[in-house]
């Protein structure tokens, strides 16, 4: 009678993912922030104590100043508008309230600041970004995108990839440089195993799959030893004896 045994490898992924407001306020978190490419009206926003403040105004740049939006000389704040950026001011018992608005689209990094004299100053690097189009989440397909790149207000229409199952969605580029609604496929199990022997030794699985199994189920007479190997880096030890099975697994 012939003796078989199964034997199966697992690789696991993880994901990790994370969003910003739509407002910039300074402080901001780092000094930076990123926003998508081509974005128009964005808004950088600070709130301020007027205490010992002498002046405060916005800068961007090296290209830009307004001029001061506080002056403590006169207690007033001053608000601007002009064909590229608008300028609030509000004052309320003290505290200062600015927003600086840039209405073109944006194409280019940015370095915004808000200066006070003496203090406080803030600054902030503004870095402008296409929506991903490539890796966007595991078992998410491409089918067609408006514009390339894919900045603001760019559309694109999500499906699944084989082993996942989720709806076909029409998302649209925001603010932040992501996907709303965001695509979402999940994993169904019983498309995620390969058997070896493949058909000509190869197979395709969607680019970022986690959880990926390859399974054989082999005769033991004869065998002297097995064990699993893959991309020239690891070798998890003899499971048995045998000639090794290859497969070539290809991520798209």
């Amino acid at each position: 009678m012939k003796k078989y045994i199964q034997c199966s490898i697992i690789a696991l992924i993880l994901v990790v993912v994370g969003c910003k407001g739509v407002i910039i306020s300074l402080p901001a978190y780092g000094d930076t922030a990123t926003r998508a490419l081509g974005i128009s009206n964005l808004k950088i926003s600070t709130t301020i104590s007027t205490t010992g403040v002498s002046s405060c105004g916005w800068r961007y740049g090296g290209e830009f100043d307004v001029g001061g939006f506080y002056s403590g000389t006169f207690v007033r704040c001053y608000n601007y508008t002009g064909v590229n950026e608008t300028i609030t001011c509000v004052n309320n018992a003290g505290t200062v309230t600015s927003q600086l608005t840039l209405l073109q689209p944006q194409y280019k990094d940015l370095n915004i600041n808000m200066q006070c004299s003496p203090s406080p100053s803030y600054s902030v690097n503004i870095v402008f970004k296409a929506c991903p189009t490539s890796i966007i989440s595991p078992g998410v397909i491409l089918s067609k995108q408006s514009t390339s790149p894919c900045g603001y207000g760019c559309t694109a229409r999500f499906s699944c990839a084989a082993g996942y199952t989720g709806n076909t969605v029409d998302a649209t580029c925001n603010e932040q440089a992501t996907w709303s609604p965001a695509p979402n496929c999940s994993l169904v199990y019983a498309y995620l195993t390969i058997n070896l022997p493949t058909t000509n030794n190869k197979t395709t699985r969607a680019l970022g799959i986690n959880n990926l199994k390859i399974s054989t189920t082999i005769s033991t007479t004869g065998v002297s030893s097995c064990g699993w190997r893959y991309g020239g880096e690891f070798d998890g030890g003899h499971f048995i004896l045998v000639h090794m099975l290859d497969v070539i697994t290809t991520l798209v």
